[in-house]
Order: C-alpha cells, then structure tokens, then sequence
C-alpha cells in the first residue's frame, strides 16, 4: 500500500494541532492520521528521504531545512530555524511508487528492508490456486533496484500448505532473511537445520536467501506444541538472525525450556541454550526488540 499525497503540505502561520485526519490503513491498522505541531508534521507512513520545505516571505518563496523523523511508527518531518509567524509548505517528492502482484487472487505485502545500495526486499504472500483447485497462499520475497522500475529477482518460498511471509532483513552482503508462518509438513527446510520437522498446527519458519535470491542457503521450521507465529526479524554483523512474536506453544522444540505464564526468553551463547528473563518483563509487555549496530551480544526490548 502507498500513501500519495496530491497536494502540498501547508503549515499556516501559528498553525494548531488537529488539523487535519486520514482514513486508517485498512491492511495493517495502522492509524493514517496527519496533524500539526509546533515543528512538525506526522503521519503513519514510512521513512523516504530528506526534503526540502519552504516559506514564502512577500511573495519570495526561501529554503528551510526539513528532515524526515522517525519515532516508532510515525514518520514526522523536523524542520530548521524558520519564523513562525510565515507559513511553511512541505513538499515531499514521490521517488517511485509501484504495483507488484499477479492477475488473479489477492497479495499482501507484510513486510520491506533496504539495502545500502538502495535495493528494496518485500516479503509477503500471494494467492494460487493449486492442483486441487484450492486457493492458498504461498510466502514471496521480491528485490527491486533502486529507481522501483525492475525487478532484480522474484521467488516463493512455500510448501504443499499455506505459508504467510512476515518480515525481512537484510545483512551487508544482500542476504535475505525472511520469518513468517507455515502449515505445510513438506516446507522446505535444509539439511541441518535447527528444526527439520514441523510440530503442531501452523510452525514459524525462518528462511535465508542468498545476495541472488537463486538459494536457500537454510530453512528452518521454528515452532512448539501449539500455534506460533514469528511477526519480525533483524540480522546482526555476524549474520545471527533474531525473531520476535507470538506463541501458544508451552514449549519451542530445541529450546530446553517450557513457558511458565508468558516470560521472554533469552540465550547468552549464540541460542544454544535459553532461559527465561528477569521478573516483570513477558511476552505481553514486550512489543518490540532492537539490536545496536557493531554489538550482537545487546538486544533492547520495548515495552
């Protein structure tokens, strides 16, 4: 989904908050609502690129540094010295803006990362209908080059069921990782991995992709004794993959744990074995992790 903004954005001389409102995004329930503050503008959407804004003083139309501003989910705009008393006009400019899909069922886009060079990877799923004349949904991860204008590769990744692409990351070299959801027994996971089987119901996978996109380089089911359902991954230096969501299992296969009431777990030796965290911090509470750059043996929760 994209957000296409037709006109330019005006902050008026002395300009109040709530001024204007958006309609919701209708996929992920994310609130579109843009108002004004007294330095910025804010709207749910994603990050894009320094722009530039401008005031219009007697008629001469003079520069004002504005830069994008990012703080949880709400992309704001941070403006430079300006007098307040003239009107402001913000004018993001629309790199690229693109389709991707087939022509005959429905595709939902979950997750994106972007490279150093640019290169955007979505991952999602997207609807077939297969030779039982069923329709269901397979995981894809799509690379574009960085004007959106072609597609450097296009893959699924799926078995016999139905698999749910939910997020992606991308390490210095190009390689993609992609967590989401999974019911097929045959999913295709490499010899090795950490989980070769799947468990109960719908399993998590975690799936890398090398810089081509052309191999796995390894799958792996990740899952327990109920529903699991990975909702974000982050890659550290070393190449590590971290995985954030959701379980009723009361225990994940390979961790040597079970779950008492709802902690999160830890590992401190590269998830070879795991324990639950200190008191007062589970899963309930915790609704996001991140991983400072250059330091793999820190993670921050969000709570």
């Amino acid at each position: 989904a994209a957000l296409l903004v037709s006109a330019d954005v005006v902050l008026a001389a002395a300009a109040g908050v709530d001024l204007l409102a958006g309609a919701a995004d209708h996929h992920l329930g994310l609130p579109a609502k843009l108002h004004f503050a007294e330095r910025q503008f804010l709207c749910a959407c994603r990050r894009h690129a320094d722009r530039v804004g401008a005031r219009d003083v007697a008629g001469e139309r003079r520069e004002v540094g504005v830069v994008y501003k990012l703080e949880g989910a709400t992309i704001g705009f941070e403006l430079g010295s300006y007098d307040k008393t003239e009107a402001v006009t913000i004018d993001p400019v629309l790199v690229y803006s693109t389709f991707t899909g087939g022509s005959d069922f429905g595709e939902d886009g979950r997750g994106i990362a972007v490279d150093a060079q640019g290169n955007a990877f979505l991952a999602g799923s997207i609807e077939f209908l297969n030779a039982s004349s069923q329709i269901i949904p397979d995981a894809f991860v799509i690379k574009l080059n960085p004007a959106g204008s072609a597609a450097l590769y296009t893959t699924y990744i799926g078995g016999s069921g139905f698999e749910f692409g939910m997020a992606i990351a991308i390490d210095a070299q190009g390689n993609a990782y992609v967590t989401g959801i999974t019911d097929s027994s045959d999913f295709p996971v490499t010899t090795g991995a950490f989980q070769e089987t799947k468990e109960f119901g719908t399993d998590g996978f975690v799936a890398k992709l090398n810089s081509s996109g052309s191999t796995l380089t390894y799958a792996t089911f990740l899952g327990g004794d109920n529903t699991d359902n990975p909702l974000g991954i982050a890659v550290s230096s070393d190449g590590r993959a971290h995985v954030v969501g959701n379980t009723d299992s009361t225990r994940l296969r390979n961790i040597s744990v079970t779950r008492q009431g709802s902690p999160v777990y830890k590992s401190t030796d590269s998830a070879a074995n795991w324990s639950a965290s200190a008191t007062g911090m589970n899963a309930a509470s915790v609704v996001a992790f991140a991983q400072p750059a250059g330091n793999s043996n820190v993670v921050y929760a969000a709570t």
